[in-house]
């Protein structure tokens, strides 16, 4: 399940990267990087374990990048926490849901 199509340069890379991974599967930090989160055993094959990883894989990614996903997670748990309380603590009616596309949104242009 892509977000876009992969360009080419974008396969090859992805297949050289799957090609290392089954070829040094055999050493510990490279099976940290091969677990992937597919229903299915992949052996680190797929691309998606190295394109797309899931959210607790075990790839590498940069502390302030790291850092900056774990505090945007908090920052939206916590306000769909505070909606949901608002919402059950109001009277019927009296705080409409808005649509999560809507919430989305800074500002509209007209």
């Amino acid at each position: 399940m892509h977000p876009r199509q992969l360009l080419p340069r974008e396969k090859k890379k992805a297949a050289y990267a799957a090609a290392l991974v089954s070829r040094y599967a055999h050493l510990p930090e490279v099976k940290r990087i091969a677990r992937c989160a597919h229903s299915r055993p992949c052996n680190g094959s797929c691309a998606d374990a190295l394109f797309f990883a899931p959210r607790g894989s075990h790839r590498h990614v940069p502390k302030a990048i790291h850092k900056a996903e774990q505090l945007r997670r908090t920052m939206e748990d916590s306000q769909r926490r505070k909606r949901e309380n608002v919402l059950k603590h109001s009277a019927p009616g009296a705080a409409p849901m808005p649509a999560a596309r809507k919430e989305r949104l800074l500002r509209e242009l007209e």
